[in-house]
């Protein structure tokens, strides 16, 4: 045990101290808010109110329903806000930390509102902040518990250690087994079994249980001194946390909520619930987080988280040293430099207390117009008849002129104004959001410009409450869910990123200490913003065709798109498209950009081949006419060629017909000159004819 003594330089009083902190802590706080919490809850189930016992039995008692009425319309408008998976998205530290700040932001929604019953966990704080001036969300670690008994036969005693042997944690869940009998003669063992899985868990505290340093003057609970609540567990329950049964059982048993911090208007007597076996009893502890410090030398002082008994002088558990206090808070109407705000319950007080009255006033208005009043002389009149009139029923007299109608003003719109009067009052206290809940405002306007006008002006209060709360209470539960879950105390978990489910190591994660609340609107705030985005995405299209890569991108197209369909209250809307950093959309994008750039090849090939025509065509010319050259040269030659070879070849007929013809001369004119020289006379003349002949054997 923690026990500390005189010998831990005189702080063995410590626990002491605490659980005297702790009660004057919640004594209190009781003195100050049960009285509010107490009428706030009468009003908000409509209690008959104190002094309705002394009515008499004639006298209306209708109540309005102010209080309940505004809360509810409140809520109704809030759950618009937050009901959806994606509440909370954190800022990334640069432009490559928005993949893993998407991420974790879905991660971090999953934990604190998926898993833990939706939007509910919020809507219960917004209830005990618009109730009781101010709301607590819890967030811890704790274990999903789910027990059963397993029966072993044929087990002999050698065999039980096996039985009961502990199974290491796989996957984050942890089996216990116990052996709770075992029967020798039988050889059967009946062993309970118990398996656990480490979950982070989100709830809402009862302003009843919560408590903390008096006189705290902030709004936030960072660096209180000592804060906590009351629990009422059973002995069985305090057993498996790890209490020694030995202290357990001689801690005193009590009736559930039965301390002082209780508020009795708001708790169903529970004296009747009379434990079965002691194991069962209730006992009143309390779960402190206090700075203490151990040491007489120590300078500073650390939170710790403890578990203590009021009557008790030792620890239950052992003080846990722990990093954060686990409470987020929040107000919907803030007061500066003070923890708690205004209630609407507070503001709507008044205003139901005066309608009531005048209801009141108006029904009995209405039976004095129905029935009539009458004065009645005594002895001569039925006076049961008189007092307790009915409908149609006859009075019964002695004489006439016994009974007179006495004139009764009909007082109905004068308290109808006044009525009205109030309600514009409650507006102007509470917001418009009751009034908004009428068919007739649910009709949009001619424009959506026209809607967004309408809802605005009379949203202003309930868009201010929203927005207070979700900047205090919710912001600081998903900051508080952030920094558990970096903790590592629940192991990896599977988180979607770029498209693709991986499991992550969230002790890796960044400290994250901005986040934007990005489902805190109206739903005039949320028209708006639809106006507004809806025109920018138009823009940005057109962006992404000029100047994309520049200005603009197609991550910021889908992160606006997103945010779009998130304020439609459209859930998860990454689900209809696919995030442009996923490796599917990184490779369409290579291919699309691979094809384009095919494309872009192909085309200026063409164009070339455009430009490349001209001068084809020239060198088409320049080739056509060298060709028509070269065949003109090639004919012109052969032309000469066979021309040549023709005048050589007529030459040479020529030739050889004058070389024959010479020699057909020759031989004839040889003939003759013998001839001649044989005839005297004859040469002569033969001569003469000889030299007259030409080439051609002409004659000149």
């Amino acid at each position: 045990m923690a026990t500390l003594d005189s010998s831990q330089g005189g702080y063995g009083s410590v626990i002491t101290d605490l659980r005297h902190a702790c009660d004057q802590a919640i004594n209190a706080r009781a003195g100050e808010d049960n009285g509010q919490r107490e009428r706030a809850w009468r009003d908000f189930i409509n209690e008959p109110r104190p002094g309705d016992n002394l009515l008499s039995a004639t006298n209306s008692t209708l109540q309005s329903s102010d209080v309940n009425s505004s809360i509810t319309a409140v809520t109704a408008q809030m759950v618009i806000s937050f009901g959806q998976d994606s509440v909370v998205t954190f800022e990334a530290n640069s432009a490559e930390d928005e993949t893993q700040a998407a991420a974790e932001s879905r991660a971090v929604n999953k934990a604190a509102i998926e898993d833990n019953g939706g939007y509910r966990v919020i809507l219960g704080g917004i209830q005990n902040a618009l109730l009781y001036r101010v709301g607590y969300l819890k967030t811890w670690w704790d274990d999903d518990i789910y027990r059963y008994m397993v029966t072993h036969k044929n087990i002999t005693p050698a065999d039980l250690p096996i039985v009961v042997e502990q199974q290491p944690i796989q996957d984050g869940l942890a089996v216990e087994r116990r052996l709770v009998s075992y029967d020798e003669e039988k050889q059967t063992a009946r062993v309970e079994v118990t398996e656990k899985r480490n979950r982070l868990k989100c709830a809402p505290i009862s302003n009843d249980l919560f408590f903390l340093t008096p006189g705290w003057d902030r709004e936030s609970l960072e660096g209180v001194p000592l804060c906590g609540e009351v629990h009422y567990k059973t002995r069985n329950d305090l057993v498996r946390m790890g209490v020694e049964w030995e202290i357990v059982k001689d801690l005193p048993s009590v009736t559930r909520n039965s301390g002082i911090e209780s508020t009795n208007a708001r708790r169903v007597s529970a004296a009747q619930a009379v434990p079965i076996v002691s194991q069962m009893d209730i006992v009143r502890v309390f779960e402190a987080y206090a700075w203490l410090s151990f040491e007489a030398n120590e300078g500073r002082a650390y939170l710790y988280k403890c578990w203590i008994h009021s009557s008790y002088d030792e620890w239950l558990l052992d003080p846990e040293p722990v990093s954060r206090i686990p409470y987020s808070c929040g107000s919907a109407f803030p007061i500066a430099n003070r923890h708690e705000g205004e209630a609407l319950a507070d503001k709507m007080a008044e205003i139901q207390n005066g309608k009531t009255e005048f209801l009141r006033q108006w029904a009995d208005n209405v039976r004095n117009c129905s029935y009539g009043r009458y004065s009645a002389l005594s002895g001569q009149v039925m006076m049961e008849d008189v007092t307790t009139p009915r409908a149609g029923g006859p009075v019964r007299v002695r004489s006439l002129g016994a009974v007179q109608p006495i004139p009764v003003i009909d007082v109905g719109p004068s308290i109808a104004a006044a009525m009205d009067r109030l309600d514009q009052a409650r507006s102007e206290r509470g917001g418009a959001a009751l009034d908004m809940a009428g068919a007739e405002m649910q009709i949009a306007s001619d424009s959506a410009h026209g809607t967004e006008r309408v809802y605005a002006a009379r949203e202003l209060l309930v868009s201010y409450m929203t927005r207070n709360l979700a900047e205090s209470l919710v912001r600081g539960l998903f900051l508080k869910a952030h920094a558990e879950l970096r903790d590592g105390d629940g192991g990896p978990i599977t988180v979607k990123i770029a498209e693709q489910y991986m499991p992550v190591d969230p002790t890796q994660w960044p400290q994250r200490n901005h986040c934007n609340v990005e489902s805190g609107y109206s739903m005039g705030e949320r028209m708006q913003k639809l106006g507004v985005l809806g025109g920018l995405l138009d823009k940005y299209v057109a962006g992404l065709q000029m100047a994309g890569g520049e200005m603009f991108t197609l991550a910021g197209f889908y992160k606006m798109t997103t945010d779009y369909m998130r304020l439609a209250l459209i859930d998860n809307p990454e689900s209809y498209f696919i995030d442009p950093n996923s490796p599917q959309a990184q490779k369409a994008g290579q291919d699309k950009k691979d094809q384009a750039a095919q494309q872009a090849a192909m085309a200026n090939e063409a164009a070339q081949a455009l430009v490349m025509i001209p001068e084809q065509i020239k060198a088409i010319a320049r080739k056509n006419e060298t060709d028509t050259e070269t065949q003109y040269k090639y004919f012109d030659s052969v032309l000469e060629a066979i021309t040549k070879t023709a005048e050589g070849e007529r030459q040479s007929v020529i030739d050889f017909a004058t070389a024959r013809n010479q020699a057909q001369a020759l031989t004839a004119d040889g003939g003759r000159a013998v001839g001649a020289e044989n005839v005297p006379g004859a040469s002569g003349a033969a001569r003469k004819r000889g030299k007259g002949r030409t080439a051609n054997g002409g004659t000149g």
